[in-house]
């Protein structure tokens, strides 16, 4: 992993040596590079910046995903990033009948302006089923988040179903089984969170939530339910 800014390279120099990075900082410091790759931010600055953003690239240098931000406040950090590729993440085992659930955060720590992920993984035994974001009459697996002032909550991000005939009613509907994440981005907003700042070198931030679902197998269709889901995060501000 390597960075790549606008600063000069005594300025990345000292930053690094005080923060103790352990991977390199490229000095683009006439932003000849992001120019040339099409990420200036047209935005007026005190100099040249590029838009907020991350590449992956392949043990080939292949870009394979790209993350980027319309503003340069908005950050997605390297966590989420990872999380969205799957990595394992620590979280809370939660109570859930007829399967195991575990509600995670990408970072449990986040400054105004990054995105970070919040999600919960489920494990539905053999033979059972639950019903896919957006199913009709059934209650779909949805991940319902409330992030009062604070925070702007993105849109559910779910495994793609599979479509389950059931003969008896004569009807297919998309399903999900074995093991399952949702998530859902969450983004600091920069004015709210530095207001809630204020002064103070940390704030709790947390947000709450349910995970709404219902169960079923081939033979037995359970009652539509719902989880309690909270995620204490805290709020600090930006190392300068």
């Amino acid at each position: 992993m390597a960075a790549v800014l606008p600063e000069p390279p005594e300025t990345l120099r000292a930053f690094a040596s005080a923060r103790r990075l352990g991977y390199p900082l490229l000095s683009d410091a006439r932003s000849a590079a992001i120019r040339r790759l099409g990420l200036l931010d047209p935005l007026p600055s005190d100099y040249a910046v590029p838009y907020a953003g991350s590449f992956i690239l392949d043990a080939q240098g292949r870009v394979t995903a790209k993350f980027f931000e319309s503003e340069t406040q908005y950050r997605r950090t390297a966590a989420s990033i990872l999380a969205l590729d799957g990595a394992p993440a620590a979280g809370t085992p939660l109570a859930a009948p007829h399967f195991t659930a575990r509600a995670w955060s990408s970072n449990r720590v986040l400054a105004p302006g990054q995105r970070i992920t919040l999600g919960v993984d489920l494990e539905l035994p053999p033979d059972h089923h639950v019903y896919a974001p957006g199913a009709a009459v059934y209650r779909g697996l949805d991940l319902k988040l409330d992030g009062a002032a604070i925070y702007e909550i993105g849109t559910l991000r779910a495994p793609a179903s599979r479509p389950l005939f059931f003969a008896p009613l004569r009807e297919t509907v998309p399903v999900l089984d074995g093991r399952v994440r949702v998530s859902r981005d969450v983004v600091a907003k920069w004015r709210p969170a530095l207001k809630k700042l204020g002064k103070a070198a940390s704030a709790p931030a947390s947000v709450v939530g349910t995970l709404e679902y219902q169960v079923c197998t081939e033979v037995v269709c359970h009652p539509p339910g719902s989880l309690p889901v909270r995620f204490d995060l805290v709020l600090e501000p930006w190392t300068r």
